[in-house]
């Protein structure tokens, strides 16, 4: 058993003897310790100070760099009111998919921009403003734009039915294509038998004698020499028909895949909308302000980082690359077979019948994991909307009307119910919108690099330091010793 961790490492090793594990570790903790601290008296001062220094300052960026982060999510709405407007103009509705997707966005932005804004308030409390900004967007005597956060919330559940109902191919084919998979896994096993002989050789080592001279001696060594590798293919009929079947039906129902919706954009970024991908940034010089093209861009990124579109080469590809080997692996089980050979490479691609298997497998792979992120994402979001028009308004009775600023007591703690709020409000876009905005927020590995960062700069130029600082004193006590 291999230990990284030099303490457990040493109680392990004494848990035979009468010391029970606790002192063990104690023991090893205080040895550790001691070799630290040797380190910490050897070590010059200069090294020791700057890379204090360096420690503090990395540490201090980083916090302050990803506090900044914390308190400004960037935002773009999808102009979905807009979308409706263009849609009416050419006697069109707006199609489901889109729909759910630009409603989606628009909820959990609507949710960023409150966090963004309980921040502003300096000294204030964050978890009482950032409940007063869910009332203000949620309250339905306040109407500050066409849809406020609740009108999202409640709207969301429809579009996600409506959506679901427009992907019913994608559910028909993730079916199929999850049973293909398991067949087309059975249907071929292979194993591959390395073979070796061990060979004897001569070589010069070299060794110190008793009175501490280097000498050399030669010594017979022994090594493991490839010879040739044995490549087993194992066939399963029963399951090859079985994956067989299968694509046939899918063949049958849709030879084809057609992509089903194309996600309009809205023709014009409104004013609010502007403003708040303006707010939510890094304020930029005035000769360099967002250009209408880049506003526009940042506005649609909910439409081209969708993982509806994102799969969309994904599903398609691999799809129609599958149904157009159905006939091909149909004639593959007539030879298909079993057997077993021997190269002289560790590396071979098999018999053409278990190759063609493969590659369907690996397509059927993809296919299945972009079907499976698209509709998760779907059947997530409905979900995601009933919690949170669950949680929001215990947050804000919380956080505002109930008095119960105890956060020890369970089940009313504001604190936990922001984070389950901002929680759901992420990882939600981030399932839905993979390629989007950076909704993240702090990241600990960011702190820890910067903060290992500024030690390492700090060691070396501690370092540098120290090395000059021993080189002037040299030449002082050389010029003493030249003089006297």
């Amino acid at each position: 058993m291999v230990f990284s961790n030099s303490l457990i490492k040493n109680a392990y090793a004494r848990k035979g003897k009468k010391t029970n594990w606790t002192s063990s570790l104690r023991e090893s903790s205080s040895s550790v310790a001691g070799g630290l601290w040797k380190i910490v008296k050897e070590t010059p001062i200069e090294i020791a100070l700057l890379a204090s220094l360096g420690l503090s300052g990395g540490l201090f960026y980083g916090i302050k760099h990803e506090s900044q982060r914390e308190r400004k999510i960037p935002l773009a709405f999808s102009e979905y009111s807009q979308i409706v407007k263009d849609s009416e103009k050419k006697d069109k509705s707006v199609g489901a998919i889109t729909s759910f997707y630009a409603l989606d966005n628009d909820s959990r932005m609507k949710i960023f921009e409150a966090w963004n804004n309980s921040w502003k308030v300096t000294g204030g409390n964050q978890k009482r403003e950032f409940a007063k900004e869910l009332k203000r967007i949620t309250d339905p005597e306040i109407k500050e734009f066409h849809y406020n956060l609740a009108d999202l919330l409640s709207m969301m559940p429809r579009a996600s039915d409506d959506a679901l109902s427009k992907l019913q191919s994608f559910r028909l084919v993730l079916s199929g294509t999850q049973d293909l998979n398991s067949n087309l896994e059975d249907a071929w096993d292979d194993s591959h038998n390395d073979h070796y002989h061990t060979e004897f050789y001569t070589d010069t080592e070299t060794y110190r004698d008793s009175q501490g001279n280097t000498r050399t001696r030669t010594v017979t060594r022994t090594r493991q020499v490839y010879d040739y590798t044995t490549h087993s293919y194992t066939f399963n009929y029963e399951r090859g028909r079985m994956a067989g079947n299968v694509l046939g039906e899918m063949n049958g129902k849709l030879s084809r895949f057609e992509w089903l919706e194309i996600l309009t954009m809205a023709s014009r970024v409104n004013t609010q909308n502007e403003q708040a991908i303006k707010d939510s940034r890094e304020q930029k010089e005035k000769e360099n302000e967002y250009s209408k093209s880049e506003m526009r861009e940042i506005a649609m990124t909910w439409n081209s980082s969708s993982v509806y579109n994102a799969n969309q080469s994904t599903i398609v590809n691999s799809y129609n690359f599958i149904s157009g080997q159905s006939l091909g692996y149909l004639d593959s089980l007539r030879t298909a077979h079993s057997d077993s050979y021997t190269t002289f490479s560790r590396s071979d691609s098999g018999p053409a019948e278990f190759q063609i298997n493969e590659r369907i497998l690996g397509y059927g792979r993809k296919l299945e994991s972009g079907l499976a992120e698209v509709l998760n994402g779907v059947y997530g979001s409905r979900e995601d909307s009933l919690k949170l028009q669950k949680l929001i308004p215990e947050y804000i009775d919380a956080s505002l009307y109930s008095g119960l600023e105890d956060e020890s007591k369970k089940g009313t703690n504001p604190r936990k119910l922001q984070n389950e709020i901002m929680q759901i409000a992420r990882e939600g876009y981030q399932r839905n919108f993979p390629k989007g905005l950076d909704v993240e927020g702090a990241r600990a590995w960011y702190v820890a690099l910067m903060t290992f960062g500024g030690l390492f700069v700090g060691g070396i130029a501690g370092l540098g330091l120290d090395r000059g600082i021993n080189v002037l004193t040299e030449r002082k006590y050389q010029l003493i010793s030249n003089i006297s």
